[in-house]
């Protein structure tokens, strides 16, 4: 069998576009589109977040040999922060990396501070209190039965702006399961005070 030189396999593409097409605090959706692709084993999906120390998140695999435009994507569904720089690499069959675009992920921070929504709701074993900070704030959330008497506090804390999630498994603060009913989410922040209610379904 007669050798074959490395250099055949290190393939080529032509990026025209690598971009965030939709995001939410949960997800970011990345797309990039190539005119053609040449021995393309496909492409790696890194990711940092001080665009220095970058780790790999994803591989979508390529489409060979192709002289027509293509369109790829990737979605992150593992957000952990609100800034991101993406990378994305080409990996020609002999898996050599080339390095083709990075773009930033800059989630905004919101504009006030507020207790969003608990959901499900109504719940059976648990259910998540949805709130946003605009400043660091110290964040106060506790259950109170519909008579207004206090059952549980969630959280008492000092926290840095940004969205946040709580879970509430339907006991009180002795871990007692609640019975079936109507009860009430209290959300304090500074002189912010915010009241949904959470129905319990046992």
């Amino acid at each position: 069998m007669a050798d074959i030189n490395n250099s055949d396999f290190q393939g080529k593409v032509d990026l025209v576009s690598f971009s965030i097409i939709n995001f939410s605090r949960d997800i970011v959706r990345l797309e990039w589109e190539v005119n053609y692709e040449i021995n393309n084993y496909g492409f790696e999906i890194q990711r940092s977040p001080d665009n220095n120390s970058f780790e790999t998140i994803g591989f979508v695999e390529g489409q060979g040999t192709s002289y027509s435009s293509c369109t790829y994507e990737f979605i992150d569904n593992n957000i952990e922060s609100y800034k991101y720089y993406y990378r994305l690499k080409f990996k020609g069959y002999n898996r050599k990396d080339v390095e083709l675009n990075t773009i930033l992920f800059d989630y905004p921070m919101p504009l006030k501070s507020k207790l969003v929504t608990t959901y499900p709701n109504p719940f059976g074993n648990s259910t998540n209190i949805k709130f946003e900070l605009s400043n660091p704030e110290n964040v106060l959330i506790e259950i109170y039965s519909i008579l207004g008497e206090k059952l549980i506090t969630l959280e008492n804390s000092f926290k840095p702006s940004g969205y946040y999630d709580i879970k509430w498994d339907g006991k009180n603060e002795s871990g007692r399961t609640l019975s079936s009913g109507i009860y009430l989410c209290v959300f304090k922040v500074g002189n912010i005070y915010n009241v949904k209610k959470v129905t319990l379904l046992k």
